[in-house]
């Protein structure tokens, strides 16, 4: 019985790293696309203002 509740155990812990890493990718890739627009801007106004 035990050896059963340490594979369930197991596999939910694997789940639920899979979902953070998902997450966390998710996240990741929207804070990047944030800077590249700001970055963008800024270089459009650096040349603009001149």
């Amino acid at each position: 019985m035990r050896r059963g509740d340490d594979a369930s155990e197991f596999k939910r812990q694997s789940m639920n790293a899979i979902k953070r890493r998902t997450i966390l990718k998710k996240v990741t890739f929207i804070s990047m696309m944030i800077i590249a627009f700001f970055m963008a801007i800024a270089v459009v106004l650096a040349y603009t203002i001149e």
